[in-house]
């Protein structure tokens, strides 16, 4: 906070690739930054609500007068949908960086609070600078308003778009592949596909996995779904069994790979030669496919 407060870009981003390093939960990140900047809000409107035993209670105070109430609810909406679009990002990294690039991205100097600051000196200016002075002072409820704007058309659907988006084949697996799911996948691996009609797509699943079936992956595998067909999709999730589900597919055919590869092995005159001369025996846990292959 205090790095994006003082437009510092690559303390932020320094910063942001420590927490990479360390493997720590992006997606936590924003939980916990959307809480610090809603406690900073509530303190700075009512200062007696910080409780005393506060960890960060000095830091809280110091960013109060840092940064204005404007700026506060601005940073909160950017927080909020960069944590609802993290999934949509190649990487949470990718998502947690942009998320704060964009706060530096609208954060209008004029809107900074300093108290106890000494006034800038007044010097003239040409129209150049009147004109910047104009753009720099303006509303920030209405920035906040264009961002929440901006960041939301991505999602809308352009329907001049809609005849010229292929028709899905049923492949399931590979509609699977070309989605980027992060934790989601597993539920997507895990199901089989029902049908696909009038932009409904019915999928099953097993018993065993039905720990997969939370509210939450099955909204992110719809909005996937309906963000790849660039319209809204209907997504609907049995529970009847996937003996034809995307994993199952692929570990059938590992199966098959590693069969294949045991056979021509055990037919290799080499191999033969060295299990007779010296009564060797072949490890079956030892065998692994041709990467190639």
């Amino acid at each position: 906070m205090h790095a994006v407060i003082d437009q510092d870009g690559h303390k932020a981003i320094e910063i942001a690739k420590q927490m990479d390093e360390r493997n720590l939960s992006f997606d936590a990140a924003l939980n916990d930054l959307a809480n610090l900047i809603q406690t900073i809000s509530v303190t700075q409107a009512i200062p007696d609500s910080l409780e005393a035993s506060y960890l960060d209670r000095d830091q809280v105070i110091a960013l109060t007068k840092k940064i204005s109430a404007e700026q506060l609810q601005l940073f909160y909406q950017i927080t909020i949908l960069g944590r609802r679009d993290l999934y949509l990002a190649p990487d949470e990294y990718a998502g947690f960086t942009m998320t704060i690039l964009r706060m530096l991205s609208f954060t209008p100097q004029d809107s900074l609070i300093a108290k106890n600051s000494t006034p800038a000196k007044t010097e003239p200016v040409n129209s150049t600078n009147k004109i910047e002075t104009i753009v720099k002072s303006n509303d920030v409820s209405s920035e906040a308003s264009e961002i929440k704007k901006k960041i939301e058309v991505d999602h809308q659907v352009d329907e001049s778009i809609l005849k010229e988006i292929p028709a899905f084949n049923g492949n399931w697996r590979e509609l699977v592949d070309q989605l980027k799911l992060g934790l989601v996948k597993a539920l997507a691996q895990q199901s089989e596909l029902v049908s696909f009609k009038n932009n409904e797509i019915i999928l099953s699943i097993a018993d065993e996995h039905k720990h997969l079936l939370n509210e939450t992956y099955q909204k992110k595998l719809e909005l996937s779904l309906s963000d790849h067909f660039s319209q809204r999709i209907k997504l609907v999730i049995l529970q009847k069994g996937a003996n034809n589900s995307p994993l199952k597919q692929k570990q059938e055919e590992r199966s098959i790979i590693m069969k294949d590869t045991e056979n021509s092995i055990l037919q290799d005159q080499f191999v033969k030669s060295l299990l007779t001369e010296f009564n060797a025996e072949i490890i079956p846990s030892s065998i692994k496919p041709n990467q190639t292959t």
